[in-house]
């Protein structure tokens, strides 16, 4: 006996299934009919102009971070002017030893509320300061500033209030955690290029220490006259330079002293991709970039 019997299809059945299929193909139709409505009378999206866009906010921004660079650096001769920035009455008491501003940048969120013809803007600015009286030591604080826009003209609506950093603490793991000894060959082979290569006295040695694939030319008017390598540590997965065969590629983050005299240097570093040639001498293939990091880990 099969397992499925036919079953004979009387003329009921027929029916019900015909109308049943003409009215799903009605509902179709009328869904089709219903979507191209609302398409051709939806009205039509008004496209951004981001060149105004960017200038509003670039304006607002100028705005804010001069009236807070008034706001904490301004001195009794500045009253005015702090005034004429803002929509609170009074005259506000400046200091008569106010902060030394390093620099000022604006920093998430910016929040832009349209308010009939005007515009309310509130930002968020990190300054590094400097108080006075001190030891000289920065401090990095932050302020959010609110202002209206109207017409074209910006006026505080309140004195900046304090606040929280608003970025979010991340941990990342360093890539380059496996040492490499100064005075190994590999450790010879990185000083020499990063002599060669970042001193003003390198005297055409760099081809000496580079592969045919290296591309870059040695820094011209370099201010440093000696590079003195300080660590070196080889990347994760790294062949160990001990065991390895030509052909091998390791990837490495040399750090160094870069000096112009004894008392004037920098600290630099260059993540460098190396091969050991068919003689099993470490030659130079070129910088990495973008460079390798570790996990990321937010808190």
């Amino acid at each position: 006996m099969p397992l499925f019997s036919r079953v004979p299809l009387t003329s009921d059945v027929k029916r019900r299934s015909f109308f049943a299929t003409a009215a799903a193909a009605w509902a179709a139709l009328a869904l089709v009919l219903l979507l191209a409505a609302v398409m051709i009378f939806r009205p039509t999206q008004k496209p951004v102009d981001v060149l105004n866009e960017i200038n509003a906010f670039v304006n607002a921004e100028f705005f804010a971070h001069n009236f807070l660079l008034v706001w904490l650096a301004g001195g009794p001769n500045e009253a005015e002017k702090l005034v004429s920035m803002s929509a609170m009455p009074g005259q506000p008491e400046m200091n008569k030893d106010p902060f030394t501003v390093m620099d000022i940048n604006t920093v998430p969120p910016v929040l832009r509320t349209p308010a009939g013809n005007e515009t309310e803007w509130a930002l968020t600015l990190a300054a590094t300061l400097v108080p006075p009286g001190g030891s000289g030591t920065s401090m990095r604080s932050y302020f959010r500033v609110t202002f209206l826009e109207a017409g074209g003209t910006y006026k505080a609506l309140m004195w900046p209030r304090p606040v929280n950093a608003t970025s979010r603490a991340v941990q990342i793991a360093p890539f380059y955690g496996q040492g490499v000894g100064l005075n190994t060959p590999l450790g010879t082979s990185v000083t020499n290029f990063m002599t060669a290569f970042y001193t003003s006295n390198n005297g055409g040695t760099l081809g000496r220490y580079v592969s045919a694939d290296f591309t870059d030319e040695p820094i011209t008017n370099s201010p440093y006259s000696s590079v003195q390598v300080t660590t070196i540590q080889a990347g994760d997965g790294s062949p160990d330079p001990a065991s390895a065969e030509p052909g091998d590629t390791i990837h490495l983050l040399a750090t160094a002293k870069a000096a112009s005299s004894t008392t004037t240097f920098n600290t630099i570093s260059a993540p460098l991709r190396l091969t050991l040639s068919p003689n099993r001498q470490w030659l130079v293939d070129g910088f990495d970039e973008p460079i390798h990091f570790g996990a990321v880990h937010y808190q």
